[in-house]
């Protein structure tokens, strides 16, 4: 008989890692939240766009720009207030999303050993790390 790798057995070892998981996205919005940076002239621009919602943006240097990320940008400085920290709160929790995206996708194609080394691998790539600190589009 062989070993069922999708069985509530074998998933007991993934939730183990969910403290661990939550310690991290809090610790990135405390870094947000003392972070000594400001907006640089893109993430200003994108900010004031956040404040009058439209369907499409002129882009700085010409061509348009996505208004998905300004949506956020509007959602998470109506909770929080109008400071940098809270115009970029929703960078690190959509860098969750994709983490857990990608774990649910190593559960799925192999054993969720798989999906926690891809969640990890994912979440401290120093690329990730960093764009969770920056309002961007890309």
């Amino acid at each position: 008989m062989g070993t069922a790798y999708l069985s509530l057995g074998s998933n007991q070892g993934a939730l183990e890692h969910l403290p661990r998981a939550l310690q991290e996205l809090r610790a990135r919005f405390g870094k947000l939240r003392v972070s000594p940076l400001e907006f640089d002239p893109v993430e200003a621009s994108r900010w004031i766009w956040s404040r009058s919602l439209a369907w499409g943006y002129e882009a700085l240097g010409g061509g348009t720009a996505s208004p998905l990320p300004l949506w956020l940008t509007a959602v998470s400085s109506s909770f929080c207030g109008p400071g940098e920290a809270c115009a970029r709160a929703t960078s690190p929790l959509l860098q969750a999303a994709a983490a857990l995206l990608l774990g649910g996708a190593g559960v799925t194609l192999g054993s969720w050993r798989l999906g926690a080394w891809s969640m990890l691998l994912y979440a401290t790539l120093p690329g990730v790390a960093l764009s969770s600190m920056w309002l961007g589009a890309e």
